[in-house]
């Protein structure tokens, strides 16, 4: 008798054992299925994505009224076109050094600077009105799209890594998130801005959206984390299958990544050169700021509607994404030549002033192609 419970508690002892290695060994049921996100999470994902969208509709906001201003103090349109240029060239310049002050600092002090930067820069735009020296005017106005830019560079920067260190287990779905808030703001802003325009004037706009900035300063320093893991903010020197270490030069000289480089800036010039010289032609064809801001909606509803259809057949068919790619710059040198119209097509058609350039005006997103990168 005795000898029989001693089996049945050795049984039961080896059953148990079992079940924790089993356990032990399997995978947390979170890398099975994705945990659903806590209050918090889905907090932080509404400032940082609020935040993004200000941060680049701030640069396209003025597109559809600048030029007016400018105009009224004999501003050439290489002017407007540098007002433009100093928002996006301070952006691009300052994001890599505010990626090394973040491995430093963290991103909270770098976020926080960043968006009072850009905040207060964006009120202080809205009173160069009051500025009717030519010269003066000019050099404020890149001086505060300078400051703007440098705002936007750092939380940009700031907004990504918190992306990677918040959600790690959903980073590719949130930058996904991130880069649509960008495209809403880039290509939504001109229509914001035209109408807040005509309701309020030159100051509302960045008013608005500036205020709307600052209101996110003290809710993203009650709801983001102060520090984070500096490991994550280091970039990791990349390597090859067999650990031997690749070089940036390698990765600059290769052939696909050019290729790709250079197709990926001819689509975005195409898309930029719009905010500075768009709306001029479209004043003298007696559009009002409203209606002109309305204008740059063409290309998102285009890039809305084609955009998920192309990523769908480059999933699905990757040995076409050269032939895609080759179609989407000839969609999109074709889009160029109507929307000027070129002479070619103005021979053509003569007198469709304005049939001919909206069918440009609704192409280039639409036949922006999908660029395949070097693998």
């Amino acid at each position: 008798m005795t000898d029989t419970m001693d089996s049945r508690r050795f049984a039961s002892d080896l059953v148990i054992d079992t079940r924790e290695i089993s356990q032990s060994l399997a995978p947390p049921m979170c890398e099975l299925v994705p945990c659903r996100m806590t209050r918090t999470q889905k907090s932080i994902l509404v400032l940082l994505a609020l935040l993004k969208f200000v941060a680049m509709g701030l640069f396209s906001v003025i597109a559809p009224y600048y030029h007016l201003e400018a105009h009224q103090r004999q501003l050439s349109d290489v002017i407007v076109g540098a007002v433009f240029t100093a928002y996006a060239g301070a952006n691009f310049l300052t994001s890599p050094i505010f990626g090394r002050i973040i491995a430093e600092t963290g991103p909270q002090i770098v976020l926080l600077l960043g968006s009072s930067l850009l905040g207060i820069s964006a009120v202080s735009f809205s009173f160069l009105t009051s500025v009717s020296d030519p010269s003066t005017f000019c050099a404020l106005s890149i001086f505060v799209r300078t400051l703007q830019g440098i705002g936007c560079g750092a939380a940009g920067t700031a907004i990504f890594t918190y992306v990677a260190e918040v959600f790690p287990r959903r980073t590719g779905i949130i930058m996904g998130v991130m880069e649509v808030m960008t495209a809403i703001g880039l290509n939504a802003g001109p229509a914001v801005g035209g109408y807040l325009h005509s309701v309020g004037g030159f100051k509302l706009p960045s008013l608005v959206l500036g205020f709307m900035c600052l209101a996110t300063v003290p809710l993203n320093a009650f709801l983001l984390p102060r520090s984070i893991n500096a490991e994550n903010c280091v970039p990791k020197t990349p390597r090859t299958p067999g650990g031997r270490r690749v070089s940036k030069w390698t990765l600059l000289i290769n052939v696909q990544f050019i290729v790709a480089a250079l197709s990926t800036t001819a689509v975005s010039c195409a898309s930029a050169f719009l905010s500075p010289l768009l709306a001029p032609q479209l004043s003298k064809l007696g559009m009002n700021t409203s209606q002109i801001g309305m204008m740059f909606l063409f290309s998102p509803i285009a890039y809305g509607l084609v955009g998920p259809i192309a990523g769908w057949i480059s999933d699905e068919n990757p040995k076409w994404r050269r032939l895609q790619t080759s179609a989407g710059l000839g969609l999109l040198c074709i889009a160029l030549l109507l929307l000027g119209p070129s002479p070619i097509i103005e021979r053509i058609l003569r007198g469709g002033a304005v049939v001919v350039p909206l069918g440009g005006l609704f192409w280039p997103n639409a036949g922006r192609p999908k660029i395949p990168l070097p693998r």
